[in-house]
């Protein structure tokens, strides 16, 4: 198992083929590297050797060949990686398939596999990318560009500006700081705390901000509910359209917001559907 003197953060690069990565970050001044076969089968077994583990100026570099797979052919191996590193390192990622898990505060965080899971703790700025699979992050401390082909895609809260995408399955997002920009063909999107703004489009699905603190929350679905719960004391703006079921709004009539009220403006488009607005 390589080990190497860190007395601070670093930088790390991956590039993988098939491998399933799990890293732990804490307070530690070494970083410990640990590659071996994914399973007992000798494609693993070589895929595992011919995986080359770097250390240099600060950065951790660990690379199976592109070409190792066709050297197997058809019997293509896998491998688990393990990285136990300082708090506060930064990530940055490619992975043809495998999952990653991460424990402990990262930095900057960019990661991408083809297939796989992406579960995360708290994290820097984040560019997470993944084909299919579900993507789980506690808290990022930046902005936030996020993507899944399908699976599920669960974020606690992002304190910067952030895109998050996913083709077909069910987005959740706690507590968005920034302006927030949430797309789906297929799946629900719900933010229970919407700080900045929010953005949230879907072709099939229900669509919920339990609470719009202010600025600009504009929903779109073709088919699914819509809701916005709004706080007590903020004014909002109601721009209201359902072709195929009813608009209930529970905020009663106002002349306008006070000096110094926090204001929201609800745009809102379903086709089939209730629109539901009330205080959060």
């Amino acid at each position: 198992m390589p080990t190497f003197t860190t007395p601070g953060p670093i930088d790390v690069n991956l590039s993988l083929v098939v491998a399933n990565v799990r890293i732990t970050a804490g307070e530690r001044a070494t970083t410990e590297v640990e590659v071996r076969p994914g399973s007992s089968s000798s494609s693993s077994t070589k895929m595992a050797e011919e995986t080359q583990v770097e250390f240099a100026n600060g950065q951790l570099r660990i690379r199976t060949p592109k070409n190792l797979t066709r050297w197997l052919g058809s019997k293509t191996g896998r491998i688990e990686v393990e990285i136990a590193l300082p708090a506060g390192s930064r990530l940055d990622g490619d992975n043809g398939a495998g999952d990653l898990d991460a424990e402990g505060p990262l930095g900057e965080t960019r990661y991408k596999t083809g297939f796989g899971a992406i579960r995360l703790g708290d994290t820097g700025k984040a560019r997470l990318t993944t084909g299919a699979g579900d993507i789980t992050v506690a808290r990022v401390a930046g902005d936030a560009e996020i993507s899944t082909g399908t699976g599920q895609l669960h974020v606690g809260a992002v304190e910067g500006v952030a895109t998050v995408k996913n083709s077909s399955g069910e987005t959740w997002v706690g507590d968005a700081g920034g302006a927030l920009r949430a797309n789906s063909a297929n799946g629900d999107i719900a933010v229970d705390r919407a700080r900045g703004g929010a953005a949230l489009k879907t072709a099939n699905g229900s669509l919920r901000v339990l609470e719009a603190v202010r600025g600009r929350v504009s929903l779109e679905t073709a088919a699914g509910s819509l809701e916005v719960g709004i706080p007590t004391g903020t004014a909002a703006w109601l721009d209201l359209d359902v072709k195929n079921g009813a608009v209930r709004n529970s905020l009663g009539g106002s002349s306008g917001p006070a000096e110094g009220e926090e204001t929201v403006e609800v745009r809102a488009r379903t086709y089939f559907g209730d629109i539901v607005i009330h205080r959060a």
